[in-house]
């Protein structure tokens, strides 16, 4: 019984944690492709962990028949998702407000199958007798359930399979919790005596009826979730959004449970308290990293990663020694439950809100410090003087270094799309001649920037020069000719390419996001003020609006140039054999199709070449080199018959870039080609 016990409680957390970034996929496209869906789906997951613990409560003091049931409807529930995931989506996608729908989304597709898969824990433990060590095998599951998403399920299994595999799941869970019962009830463990006979000693816990604990119960897992989202926040605004790295982050989240809820691991608290000390200090030193690129991201993700193994490890320890007696195993969970629904809640949805920058990283990494000081003076209460110290060091230099940063910032915003700030700063030739300039920075990587002298002022800058952005300009045959073009831009940014229309040329700009909009029409950068040609502004997601056209039979583009960026991340919602489809239907027979693809942590170039293989058109890749107001940018020009280029022009050898399979909707991934490790 104890092996079936450790089993199902394994399969029913493989199932918890297997749902999570399944729903995170499903929504991607239908929100734009932001990394955001994730972090709010978080919030929304540990938040539904509430429901499903206070159901376990209840659960166990009012029989458990109905709860099978109730899972056998939810596997009817989840093949209905798996026939209608996308029109449920998509309809609740379209309410306005992408936080909310987010949040409405993951409740409609997963919110009651999850609510019931996350009482698995304190269910199966109870029926095994109150063995806590059975919550580091539920922790083992959530964590084999999360590896198992991007390396075995996503790359070669649709999303609608996936939903279907999901119910099969469910059942197959159901099952095995019936057979438990089952036997529970032969060797008499509903009754009186409980699992005495089969039950192993379970160490007891180090303090009793401190009133401190139940504080600390809703404490301790509260700032844990916290980092947990503000750690996700920092490091996936800088890389694209794909579930490998939701799951390295919440893999090592669980493992720490897996850790700490051991009396081995318990015993070397203070070790992972010292080691998440000196996490939070790189932590702060990445933060003041210069500079962009994977040595940036390097840093970063060293910091977070330490902060997560250790750092929370060694708190999860401390609130292992808190655990009160069996008679209180669910009403424990409960609290561990609402406190990680009000740590997810205050940093995936109140910050946002309450903030116009992303103070939660800083907040967190604080935070995390002064309970570390605070652990080690429970055992170590001679070095309190020391530890006081130590927080409120770590205090002033985790804040110091986060409002230096923000010094120059004149402007600066927060929506569910990232943040973002406009500043003053000083761009110095090799003659030591100053020229200030505005600088758009979105998501931590800047997109824009125009010179405040009139000698340069309306010079094509940063990625969108000459040989940068402009090639998707020259080379288009009608452009050339000094013919009228129909131009989409896709990825407003603060409108540099606004430069490139001339009187009689039509602009449409595609922008997801209200704010940056306003910024580029009413902010410090006039490019779209001085854009000669006609211009036309499309707010929402600019491949549902350019499906709308295609519905309508709107005239086709001459040029579709895409420059879509949230940080350093793009979505494989945009490079998609889908995507590519409707780019080619919205494109003329002798149209230009251009796409910024400059990143530091994955390779496009192989998804692209395959993409213009499926559009049927010549591909050539462009790295822009860097000038006093041009960044070094890599674009890939498409045409029907290859265009005449610049002199100067750099190119990348098309024969050396790998061939690969695009990638769908449904089913693919941009995991192969992180370049995290380079």
């Amino acid at each position: 019984m104890k092996r079936l016990a450790a089993l199902t409680i394994f399969t029913g957390s493989f199932m918890v944690f297997g749902v999570q970034p399944l729903v995170g996929r499903t929504l991607l496209p239908e929100f734009g492709g932001m990394a955001s869906v994730w972090v709010t789906c978080l919030a929304a997951f540990q938040l539904l962990l509430i429901a499903g613990y206070w159901y376990a409560d209840r659960a166990s003091k009012c029989g458990r028949a109905y709860h099978l049931i109730l899972l056998l409807m939810a596997a009817v529930w989840l093949a209905v998702v798996g026939w209608r995931h996308a029109a449920m989506a998509e309809s609740i996608a379209g309410i306005g407000n992408p936080a909310i729908g987010t949040l409405l989304a993951v409740l409609a597709l997963a919110g009651v199958p999850y609510v019931l898969l996350s009482a698995n824990a304190s269910l199966v433990q109870m029926l095994a007798g109150g063995e806590y060590r059975l919550y580091a095998v539920s922790n083992l599951g959530s964590f084999a359930g999360l590896l198992a998403y991007p390396f075995l399920l996503e790359p070669w299994v649709s999303v609608t399979a996936q939903w279907y595999l999901m119910a099969v799941g469910v059942l197959m869970y159901a099952g095995m919790l019936w057979k438990l019962r089952v036997l529970s009830s032969e060797f008499g463990v509903e009754g009186e005596k409980g699992l005495s006979k089969l039950e192993t000693r379970n160490s007891e816990p180090e303090t009793h009826n401190s009133k401190l604990d139940p504080f600390l119960w809703l404490v301790l897992p509260g700032l844990t979730c916290f980092m947990l989202n503000a750690v996700t926040a920092h490091l996936t605004s800088a890389i694209t959004p794909v579930p490998l790295m939701w799951v390295y982050l919440l893999s090592l989240y669980l493992l720490t449970y897996v850790i700490g809820f051991t009396d081995r691991g318990s015993r070397l608290m203070p070790l992972w308290l010292a080691l998440g000390l000196a996490s939070a200090a790189l932590a702060v030193h990445a933060i003041s990293v210069t500079g962009e690129g994977n040595c940036r991201f390097a840093w970063n993700l060293a910091g977070g990663t330490g902060l997560l193994l250790f750092m929370v490890t060694g708190l999860h320890s401390w609130l292992y020694r808190l655990r009160p007696g069996k008679d209180m195993l669910t009403r424990y969970y409960l609290f561990l439950a609402v406190g990680g629904g009000i740590g997810g809640a205050l940093s995936g949805l109140a910050c946002p809100v309450a903030f116009r920058s992303a103070v939660e990283y800083p907040m967190a990494i604080v935070a995390a410090t002064a309970l570390a000081a605070m652990a080690l003076l429970r055992r170590c209460g001679r070095y309190r003087a020391v530890a006081f110290a130590l927080v409120a060091a770590a205090g002033w230099y985790v804040m110091h270094q986060h409002f230096k940063m923000r010094e120059h910032v004149t402007m600066e915003g927060r929506t569910f799309y990232g943040t973002w700030c406009v500043s003053e700063e000083e761009i110095v030739n090799q003659h030591g001649k100053r020229y200030p300039v505005y600088a758009f920075t979105h998501g931590g990587t800047t997109h824009g920037l125009q010179p405040k002298d009139e000698v340069h002022k309306h010079e094509p800058t940063s990625y969108f020069g000459p040989l940068g952005g402009g090639l998707a300009f020259s080379t288009n045959p009608r452009y050339a000719a000094g013919k009228p073009v129909r131009a989409a831009v896709v990825g407003l940014g603060i409108g540099t390419l606004a430069m490139y229309g001339r009187e009689g040329d039509s602009f449409r700009f595609f922008e997801i996001c209200p704010e940056v909009m306003r910024l580029a029409e009413e902010g410090p950068f006039d490019y779209l003020r001085e854009c000669k040609a006609r211009r036309e502004m499309v707010l929402g997601d600019a491949r549902k609006r350019l499906e709308e056209e295609d519905r309508r039979g709107d005239e086709r583009y001459d040029i579709i140039a895409i420059d879509i960026f949230s940080g350093d991340s793009i979505s494989m919602y945009f490079v998609s054999q889908e995507a590519c489809a409707l780019y080619r239907r919205r494109l003329k027979d002798d149209g230009t199709f251009a796409m910024h693809i400059t990143n530091w942590n994955i390779d496009l170039m192989p998804v692209m070449k395959a993409a213009a293989k499926a559009m049927g058109m010549k591909c050539d890749i462009v790295e822009q080199q860097p000038g006093l107001f041009t960044y070094q940018a890599r674009w890939v020009i498409m045409c029907h018959d290859r265009p005449k280029f610049p002199e100067k022009t750099w190119f990348f050898k098309m024969d050396e870039v790998k061939d690969v399979e695009l990638p769908t909707d449904e089913r693919g991934s941009l995991v192969p080609y992180l370049m995290l490790w380079q």
